[in-house]
Parts: structure tokens; C-alpha cells; sequence
């Protein structure tokens, strides 16, 4: 089900990701899968996506690094994230969900601009996607380290 920020989707099961990734797959769009099991802080987090995505060298591992990583793509139609295991989230700091779900949610706007796909997938409980749906009503007027 979208939710209120740009290009992400919350699912209670698994299969909704597969689907997704079944026809991400068909369109020739890229996908990654983030195993969010065990993630409880922005460190965590951080380090999951650095190694998935295999970040750069300049990943600060910050949440600038982050979106400039993210809108540093440069081939293929479109790109997928799917984060498996994603309640996990939810132990995090409400100010780095919050900023998480921003950058997401931007990134998927900046691509919609370039006419290419961005969309993030969370497979989680109704209560990640409330959660998420609070953020893009509040917002955080601009990220922190």
C-alpha cells in the first residue's frame, strides 16, 4: 500500500515484494534487498545500506552521504529498494525515520524529474506504515548528521 511519501510502499507480507520485484525486473529497473534484521540504531542502518548498495569510497556515513549516494546513480531505467525485516525501523530515533522516509522520499521525486523510477518497499507491520505515514505529515525542515 503507498503511503503519503514518494515512491514508498508498506506490505505486510513478503509476497507483495516479490510481486514488485517480479515486474521491476521486467521493466529492466534494478533492485536491491536490505535485510533490516537487527537494525535498532542510525548506525546500523547506515551500515546495512553501505554494504548493500557498496557504497563508495566518500560514503560518510551520514544521512547526506545517503540521498547524494542515492541520486549519484547513473545507469539503468529505475532502481528498487526493498527492505525486508523492516519493523525493525521502528527502534530508531523518531528524528532518523523520520529523516530516512525524507530522503527516500526525495530521492523518488529528484528520479521522477530525470523521468526514471526510484521506489522503496518496506515489508512491515501496519504499525511501520502508520509510523511512516506520520512522517511525511511533520517532516524535519532538513536533515541532521
Amino acid at each position: 500500500m503507498t503511503i503519503g511519501l514518494h515512491g514508498i510502499r508498506v506490505s505486510e507480507s513478503s509476497a507483495a515484494a516479490q510481486e514488485a520485484e517480479r515486474l521491476a525486473g521486467a521493466a529492466n529497473i534494478a533492485v536491491w534487498r536490505f535485510d533490516l534484521d537487527g537494525v535498532r540504531t542510525k548506525s546500523d542502518l547506515l551500515a546495512v545500506i553501505g554494504r548493500v548498495l557498496g557504497m563508495p569510497d566518500y560514503f560518510g556515513s551520514n544521512w547526506d552521504a545517503v540521498e547524494e549516494c542515492l541520486r549519484d546513480f547513473d545507469e539503468g531505467k529505475g532502481w528498487l529498494l526493498i527492505f525486508e525485516h523492516a519493523d525493525s525501523i521502528l527502534a530508531l530515533p523518531r528524528q532518523d525515520l523520520t529523516v530516512f522516509g525524507e530522503i527516500l522520499s526525495s530521492t523518488a521525486e529528484f528520479w521522477s524529474a530525470e523521468k526514471r523510477t526510484f521506489a522503496a518497499h518496506f515489508v512491515g507491520s501496519h504499525v511501520l506504515k502508520a509510523a511512516l505515514q506520520q512522517v511525511s505529515s511533520t517532516g524535519t525542515n532538513g536533515y541532521t548528521q
